[in-house]
C-alpha cells in the first residue's frame, strides 16, 4: 500500500504494470506491480487521470468523462476494471464509500477470478513509449 504518490506515467511491460508516480516532493518513484488501485477524488473525469494515455483512455465507452462499466465494474475495454467514486454514474453513491467496498468487491473479484482461469489476459499493452523504457 502507497499513499500519497500521484501516477505520472504507466506502461506494461513482461507482464507487469510499470508506474513512475511522484511523492509530495516531485521525487520520481518507480513501481512494479500487478495491480494499481488509485483514488481521483471526488469529481470523476477520466481526463484528469494523467498516467491513462489518450488512446487508452479513447477505448473507454464514457458519459461526461466517467466510464460507462458493466455489471462487474469493467469498462469497454477488456480486462480494465474502474472502481470506487468512478463508478458513481453505472452504480450509485454507495460505492463512494469504504461501506461500498464489500458490493464492488463482491461482484469484481470473482469476475476476474473467472477471466484468470479461463487464461484471458489483461489489458492488452499498448505500445510503450521508449523514452519511458
Amino acid at each position: 500500500l502507497l499513499t500519497g504518490l500521484t501516477p505520472r506515467i504507466s506502461h506494461v511491460r513482461h507482464g507487469k504494470l510499470r508506474i513512475e508516480a511522484t511523492d509530495r516532493f516531485n521525487a520520481v518513484k518507480p513501481v512494479i506491480t500487478d495491480h494499481l488501485i488509485s483514488a481521483t477524488g471526488y469529481k470523476i473525469d477520466l481526463r484528469k487521470l494523467g498516467f491513462v494515455s489518450d488512446t487508452l483512455r479513447a477505448q473507454i465507452t464514457q458519459v461526461n468523462h466517467t466510464p460507462v462499466l458493466s455489471a462487474h465494474f469493467e469498462t469497454s475495454l477488456s480486462g480494465l476494471y474502474i472502481v470506487g467514486p468512478a463508478s458513481l454514474h453505472s452504480f450509485g453513491p454507495l460505492v463512494r464509500f469504504v461501506h461500498g467496498a464489500r458490493y464492488s468487491a463482491r461482484r469484481l473479484v470473482p469476475h476476474i477470478a473467472g477471466s484468470l482461469a479461463r487464461g484471458r489476459a489483461p489489458v492488452a499493452a499498448p505500445q510503450a513509449d521508449p523514452a519511458i523504457g
